[in-house]
């Protein structure tokens, strides 16, 4: 890893305690300021990686795409709490944006493992079965955990597949040889959702724990895909 790599992962963990710090003490307009500076912050690592990479740019622009797309279903959500009236419209946005991520991240993996020679059938098949199965025992037990999807049930099935997905199947590929860093990622952005869960559907949206592990673990989840674009 080069200086500016270590400068740009610095300025990433800084810009995201920064955030919280600020979110949780003042909230308002200064945390979103600080919002937007510390996503800004993990956009630029990653586009700035890709100009400087020697890896193959088609797939770390894939990782690139998936970040900014984090970005924005991170914005739309916070809409959602700016403009209630319109939750609908932000939330399934914010998710759908995600998703588009997500898919971009399956690219770049898949790509990767192709590269390495590592064959697909296998974890994609028990990556599909065990994606199921995590989705239906996380939505049969909301209501144990008390969480009302309400009208967005669908929605949040439908993304809770692809992120169970996504999870298991980085696992997967990193057993079979690639890095564990992808999954270590994606990891991440699975328990930072469980916690969303609460926060949405739960009724804690003001919950300043939950605000602090929901938005430590995406960040973290962020960086260390930066961190992994960086690496490879």
């Amino acid at each position: 890893m080069t200086v500016l790599e270590y400068i740009l992962l610095s300025l990433c963990l800084v810009s995201m305690i920064a955030f919280i710090v600020t979110r949780v003490i003042k909230g308002g307009l200064a945390g979103v300021i600080t919002k937007t500076v510390a996503s800004f912050v993990f956009v630029i690592s990653g586009v700035l990686t890709l100009a400087t990479t020697n890896y193959d740019r088609l797939i770390v622009s894939f990782i690139v795409i998936g970040l900014i797309m984090g970005m924005l279903g991170d914005i739309l959500l916070d809409l959602k709490v700016v403009y209630p009236d319109n939750d609908k419209y932000y939330l399934n946005s914010g998710m759908a944006s995600f998703g588009i991520g997500h898919i971009f991240y399956f690219l770049a993996f898949t790509m990767i493992a192709q590269n390495l020679s590592i064959s697909l059938t296998l974890p994609l098949i028990l990556t599909s079965i065990i994606a199921v199965i995590l989705t239906i025992s996380i939505t049969l037990s909301s209501k144990t955990m008390n969480l009302n999807f309400g009208k967005f049930l669908w929605q949040t099935v439908g993304y809770t597949f692809i992120l169970s997905f996504m999870t298991v199947y980085t696992l997967m590929l990193a057993i079979k040889g690639m890095s564990f860093i992808p999954f270590i990622g994606l990891l991440l952005f699975f328990l930072s959702d469980i916690v969303l869960s609460f926060q949405y559907f739960g009724g804690k949206i003001a919950d300043k724990k939950l605000i602090v592990i929901n938005h430590a673990l995406y960040y973290l989840a962020q960086i260390t895909l930066v961190f992994y674009i960086m690496f490879i």
